[in-house]
């Protein structure tokens, strides 16, 4: 974990990973955990009460699996942000195909009125995202964020398109 935070924060915007910050020493309070866990399962079972060594065994199966999610979250942000580092405009062409994709539905069902400027102040704010990318270390985490944010409201935006037309 130590190497993968340590390349987000030379490789990155220090924003990139502001969250990520206590990732291993949470990681490491859970191993302890499920360390503490196992031992008194060892105990447990010695002293042949299969219940409590089960629980105790679920419990730091429960601390490793968290464990795991906040190192795989370093991990993976940091293979993210090299995808993207890579080649931006794929993201953001991703994006831009399933607004597309939306907008025909409008057109398709009728829904222009309703639904085509809302889906073209969409459009404005992908070209506002993609002329964010500036400065020496831009920050790519908020590029994610907000393309990310993009596309789930495109999919509630059809969404509703699909309910309004199925209703009628």
């Amino acid at each position: 974990l130590g190497p993968a935070y340590s390349a987000l924060l030379r490789e990155f915007n220090a924003a990139s990973s502001a969250d990520l910050t206590n990732n291993e020493r949470a990681s490491e309070r859970h191993i302890t955990a499920a360390e503490e866990a196992l031992t008194g399962a060892r105990v447990a079972e010695a002293e042949n009460n299969p219940e409590l060594s089960l629980e105790l065994i679920t419990t730091a199966r429960g601390h490793l699996a968290d464990a795991e999610r906040l190192v795989d979250a370093v991990t993976e942000r940091l293979t993210l942000l090299r995808t993207v580092r890579e080649n931006p405009r794929e993201r953001a062409e991703a994006v831009r195909f399933r607004l597309r994709d939306a907008q025909m539905l409008a057109v398709d069902r009728g829904l222009v009125d309703e639904w085509g400027s809302v889906l073209d102040a969409q459009v404005q704010r992908l070209d506002r995202i993609a002329d964010s990318l500036t400065g020496r270390h831009p920050d790519y985490w908020a590029y994610v964020r907000e393309l990310d944010t993009v596309a789930e409201f495109v999919a509630g935006v059809v969404d509703r398109m699909r309910k309004q037309s199925g209703q009628r």
